[in-house]
């Protein structure tokens, strides 16, 4: 079956679409994608959780053909904080 695995950081994105076995975890997946060239420089160490069609799931997750894997990243701020900081800067322009 084939799955696509997907990561991405502000400014850049990675992705990679991959056969495997019916049955394969997400923990399959994300440890071959860690193989592949195409993720070499992808921050796959800083990951923060997994989603299927952006329904978080967890590392025993059982994929299904098609699936798309998200590799999840850790925000680095709050969104609500990011819009008060937006909203405040615009406010004073």
């Amino acid at each position: 079956m084939r799955i696509e695995v997907v990561a991405a950081v502000t400014s850049r994105e990675w992705s990679a679409n991959l056969d495997c076995d019916e049955g394969t975890t997400v923990r399959e997946i994300f440890e071959l994608a860690k193989q592949l060239d195409a993720f070499a420089d992808a921050p796959l160490a800083d990951a923060d959780g997994f989603s299927v069609w952006g329904e978080q799931v967890d590392l025993d997750h059982v994929l299904c053909a098609g699936d798309r894997v998200e590799i999840l990243r850790k925000l680095r701020q709050a969104p609500m904080d990011m819009r008060r900081e937006h909203a405040k800067d615009g406010a004073t322009k």
